[in-house]
């Protein structure tokens, strides 16, 4: 259970790390903005103060996400289901 724990942390930070990279590629024009913003979730949940800038540096949540930054994020979860899932399937 431990490990389990530990190994949906790393996946956490390593998402938030992507969304990060993701950002500042956009930011230097290295990757195209697909639509910004896709919604704006600012009112409920800010990015920029108490639980909401906790969870936007912990776990990479933004409330005004672009599309770009999306794809990215799907891209990588997909990814990870699909090799924990093949991982289960060889056990």
């Amino acid at each position: 259970l431990l490990l389990r724990v530990g190994e949906v942390l790393l996946l956490i930070l390593a998402a938030a790390m992507l969304g990060q990279g993701i950002e500042r590629l956009i930011g230097l024009d290295y990757l195209p903005v697909v639509f910004d913003p896709a919604w704006d979730s600012s009112a409920w949940l800010n990015d920029g103060a108490g639980l909401g800038h906790l969870l936007s540096s912990f776990a990479g949540y933004r409330s005004r996400p672009s599309g770009t930054l999306l794809l990215a994020y799907l891209a990588f979860w997909g990814a990870v289901t699909w090799l924990l899932r093949s991982r289960q399937v060889r056990s």
